[in-house]
C-alpha cells in the first residue's frame, strides 16, 4: 500500500495535535471536577461539664469524647457522623454507638444506631442489655430546611456543635432575621431555646464558616404573653401538664436569670485549611454559659474539636443517613395548624433497604391527608383549666336546673 506524499504533515500531525488537545481538555475538566468535589474531615470532639469552676473528670458520665466525620459539598449539603468513644471497662466498650445528622439540600435528617437496649433498671432508666442495631427498630427524625430540629434531648450535642461550625453558614446567609432557636437546645420541646439573637462574622469562601459566632440574650425577642410563647410555631404541641409546667419553668428562667445582653454561647474557630475551594476548620471550641454559675466566665460546657484527617468528598456520599435497620420515622416537614387541629409530625415505618420518602412523595402526601382529620385540637388544655371549665359548666347546669324551680315557686307564692 502506497502512502501519498505529505501524509505525515497533512494527516498524522493534525491528528496528534487534536489528540493532545483532547487529553489536555480532559485533564483540565477532571481537575476542575476534583476542585469542586467537596471535603471530608474527621477527628475528635470532646465535651467537659464544669462544676464549681473546674471541669468534671473525663471519666464522669457527663464528659465524653466522640469521633466525628464531616462531609461538605460545594452546594451546601452536609453529613455529620458521630461515634461515641467508650473506654475499656464501660458497658458500651466495643459496641456500636453512632449518630447521623445530614442535610440533602432540602431537609435535615437525624437517626442513630446503637446496640444498647434501654429500660428500667433498679427503678431508673438505664442500659438493660445489648442487641445488634440492625435487629431493632429505632426512631428517626426529619425536619424541613437547614436547621438541626430534633425532639431527642440528650447531653451529647456533638452533631449540633458540628452544625454550628460546618453547616450554619448558608442558614445565616439565607436568614431574614438575626435570631434562631439555640441549636444545642431541643427547640421542638423547650421554651428556653428562644429569646436569643446571634452575632456572626462569616468567611466569604464556602461553606461560609463563622469566624465568630455568639448567641446573646435579647429580651426584645420575648413574646408578650405566656400563651403566645407556648404557641410558637416551631414548638410541638404539649401533650401533658408536665410539659406545660416545664415550659412555664423555662420561661421564668429565661426572663429572670438571663439578663439582657448575656452571652449564652460562643464559638471560636482555630486553624483553617482550603480543600477543593472549601475553607475547612481544623480546630474549634464552643462554650455554653450559665448565668447562675459563680465562676467569672460562667462556663457550663466546653466542647473542643480537632480534625486529624482531611480528604476529598466521596462520590458515593448520599447526604442522607443509611437505612440498615427498621426506622420509626417522625416526619415534621409538613406541619399543619388551624383553629381546630394541629399536626406537628406524621409517623411511619421504613424497613432496612428502603429509601427515605422525599417531601413531595406520594407516600408522604397520602400519610398526611389520612392523619389531618384525626389530628387533636390546636391547643393543649392543662388539667387545672379543664377542671375549672368543668366546674363552670357544672355551675351553669345547676343554675339552669334550679332557675325554673325558683321561678315556679316565686310565681306560686304570688298567686297564693
Amino acid at each position: 500500500m502506497k502512502l501519498r506524499r505529505g501524509w505525515f504533515f497533512s494527516g498524522f500531525i493534525p491528528w496528534l495535535v487534536l489528540h493532545v488537545i483532547c487529553l489536555i481538555f480532559n485533564f483540565s475538566t477532571t481537575s476542575s471536577a476534583q476542585s469542586a468535589n467537596g471535603v471530608t474531615a474527621s477527628g475528635l470532639i470532646t465535651a467537659a461539664r464544669f462544676l464549681g469552676g473546674t471541669p468534671l473528670h473525663p471519666s464522669h458520665p457527663m464528659s465524653f469524647t466522640n469521633e466525628f466525620r464531616v462531609s461538605v459539598s460545594p452546594d451546601g449539603r452536609w453529613v455529620f457522623e458521630v461515634r461515641r468513644v467508650h473506654k475499656e471497662g464501660d458497658v458500651m466498650y466495643g459496641k456500636e454507638d453512632v449518630r447521623y445528622m445530614t442535610f440533602n439540600g432540602v431537609d435535615t435528617y437525624w437517626c442513630d444506631y446503637s446496640e444498647a437496649v434501654w429500660g428500667l433498671k433498679g427503678g431508673r432508666e438505664g442500659i438493660t442489655g445489648f442487641d445488634p442495631a440492625t435487629n431493632r427498630a429505632a426512631m428517626a427524625y426529619i425536619s424541613s430546611g437547614n436547621y438541626p430540629f430534633t425532639f431527642f434531648d440528650t447531653h451529647e450535642k456533638s452533631p449540633e456543635i458540628l452544625w454550628m461550625v460546618y453547616g450554619i453558614g448558608d442558614y445565616i446567609r439565607n436568614s431574614q432575621t438575626d435570631n434562631m432557636p439555640l441549636p444545642w437546645v431541643t427547640a421542638r420541646q423547650e421554651l428556653r431555646a428562644y429569646g436569643f439573637r446571634y452575632e456572626s462574622e462569616l468567611l466569604p469562601e464556602p461553606p461560609h464558616v463563622p469566624n465568630q459566632l455568639r448567641f446573646i440574650r435579647d429580651s426584645g425577642l420575648d413574646l408578650p404573653s405566656e400563651d403566645r410563647e407556648m404557641d410558637r410555631p416551631e414548638l410541638d404541641k404539649p401533650h401533658s401538664d408536665q410539659r406545660v409546667e416545664s415550659w412555664r419553668s423555662d420561661l421564668q428562667e429565661r426572663r429572670k436569670e438571663y439578663t439582657n445582653g448575656f452571652t449564652v454561647g460562643q464559638l471560636e474557630i482555630g486553624s483553617l485549611t482550603n480543600w477543593n475551594g472549601l475553607v475547612t476548620p481544623l480546630s474549634f471550641t464552643f462554650k455554653v454559659f450559665l448565668p447562675r454559675l459563680s465562676e467569672p466566665d460562667h462556663v457550663w460546657w466546653l466542647y473542643v474539636g480537632t480534625v486529624t484527617n482531611v480528604a476529598d468528598l466521596s462520590s458515593d456520599e448520599q447526604f442522607v443517613p443509611p437505612i440498615t435497620a427498621t426506622r420509626v420515622v417522625h416526619d415534621s416537614r409538613i406541619r399543619f395548624r388551624d383553629a381546630h387541629h394541629q399536626m406537628d409530625e406524621t409517623i411511619y415505618v421504613l424497613k432496612a433497604g428502603q429509601k427515605w420518602w422525599s417531601r413531595d412523595s406520594r407516600e408522604l402526601e397520602r400519610q398526611v391527608q389520612a392523619e389531618v382529620p384525626f389530628a387533636p385540637g390546636a391547643r393543649y388544655i392543662p388539667r387545672l383549666v379543664r377542671l375549672r371549665r368543668l366546674i363552670e359548666i357544672g355551675i351553669l347546669l345547676l343554675v339552669m336546673l334550679l332557675l325554673p324551680v325558683y321561678l315556679y315557686r316565686k310565681s306560686h307564692a304570688k298567686s297564693g
